[in-house]
This record gives structure tokens, C-alpha cells and sequence, in this order.
């Protein structure tokens, strides 16, 4: 709402909160300047926004050398280094809860227990099931993001994407009810993958997990975890 009678999301914000804000509304909070009225911050913040490949999920990546990105996001090298710095603070907020609940995963032993733990429909009758899924994990195993469903037709996931600037390895996981086997789709997700982590600078690993919780490395299409 920008009519006469509308209030600016900094307002809006030390009303009721952030979370009823649009993106781009969240977006003009950290952009507007005492030069920039809180109208002309929204429609900069709603044409950024507009210019990005993939919306917010490329936010992180327009905004990581504000010098070089400042021009084609529309925004002065103060705006993004502030966006930038706002995003960093969220992301590590987010990585420090993680690390609260979720376990470090160096093995195949360790993934497979998690990846059926969290899908308990997978290796049994009943349950909500999940066949293939993504886990993006830190330098040391920690888990930061994860992904229960098919991947496929996108050669750079959002989910990736968004954790490319910290992610060290993301984990495919396929799960397979009868004895473990390497299908066509397999290769085919695989590869669709594959691509996307090469162009991101990411270690891509694949396991397909049989019903007794056994894996099988999908060799030369990614490597495996020893």
C-alpha cells in the first residue's frame, strides 16, 4: 500500500513486527536513506528485487561484492554492503540454531540414520514417503539445509544456491526399497545436480540407500563418501 494514508514499513515494523512485510518492503527498510524517502526506497527495493535472476533466493549472491553488483541491482555501494551485512547476520543466526539441533554428518553411517530418522515412511510401510532429497553441509559435517523432495530440471537448486557462499558439500540421497540399484533417473538427477555444484564450486556426493539402510555410491557421477 503506497497511498497518502499508508504507513512506511519501518513503521509498520515498530508497530507490529517484520513478519506481515513483503520482501521487497523488508527490503526498503534497509536501503532507505535520509535522502531516500521511504516510497522512493520501495519502488528501488521492488525493481532490485525484479532484476534478479531467481528473486530472493539470488539476493545473497547479487549483493557479496557490492562494487561490482551495486549498478545492476539499482542500488549505491552503501545500500548493498548494508544489505549484504543484513544477510550475513541472518544467515549465521540461522547456522547457530542448527548447530542446536541438528547433528555433524561425516559418514554414510551417520547421513543414512538421519536421512531415515527424518523420513520415516522411508524403509517401511506406512509414514509419509520420501524417495530422494538433498543435505547441504558445512566444512565439518554441519548440516545447514535440507531438501526432502525430487531435484530435478534445475541445475542450480535455490536450496544450494542460497548456501553456496559456506556450503562444502551437498549430499544426494536416494532412497530404494528393494535391493539397492543404479537407475536411469538416478544417473539423470545426478548429472542435473552435478552441474549446478560444478558451477557453484561444490563437492557433490550421492548415496542410494537400500532397505537395510546399506548405501551404494553412484561412482564417477559425483564420487562418494569414504
Amino acid at each position: 500500500m503506497k497511498g497518502p494514508e499508508a504507513s512506511s514499513p519501518r513503521q509498520q515494523i515498530r508497530r507490529t513486527g517484520p513478519f506481515g512485510l513483503s520482501e521487497a518492503e523488508l527490503l526498503s527498510v534497509l536501503i532507505q536513506r535520509s535522502r531516500l524517502g521511504w516510497r522512493e526506497a520501495l519502488d528501488t527495493a521492488e525493481q532490485a528485487l525484479a532484476r534478479l535472476p531467481a528473486g530472493l533466493a539470488s539476493l545473497r549472491e547479487a549483493t557479496a561484492l557490492p562494487s561490482a553488483t551495486s549498478p545492476y541491482l539499482g542500488l549505491d555501494p552503501w545500500q548493498t554492503a548494508t544489505v549484504a551485512a543484513a544477510l550475513e547476520l541472518g544467515t549465521r543466526a540461522s547456522e547457530a540454531e542448527a548447530e542446536d539441533r541438528w547433528p555433524r554428518l561425516s559418514s554414510p553411517e551417520e547421513i543414512i540414520a538421519f536421512v531415515l530418522a527424518m523420513n520415516p515412511g522411508a524403509g517401511g510401510p506406512g509414514g509419509s514417503r520420501a524417495d530422494s532429497g538433498l543435505l547441504v553441509l558445512g566444512i565439518e559435517g554441519s548440516l545447514l539445509a535440507m531438501q526432502a523432495v525430487p531435484v530435478v530440471g534445475d541445475s542450480r537448486p535455490p536450496l544450494i544456491h542460497a548456501y553456496q557462499m559456506r556450503a562444502a558439500t551437498v549430499v544426494l540421497w536416494l532412497y530404494r526399497g528393494t535391493a539397492p540399484e543404479i537407475r536411469p533417473e538416478d544417473r539423470a538427477c545426478v548429472a542435473v545436480l552435478l552441474e549446478g555444484c560444478q558451477w557453484l564450486g561444490l563437492e557433490l556426493q550421492a548415496l542410494i540407500i537400500g532397505p537395510g539402510g546399506q548405501w551404494l555410491p553412484l561412482a564417477g557421477l559425483g564420487g562418494s563418501i569414504q
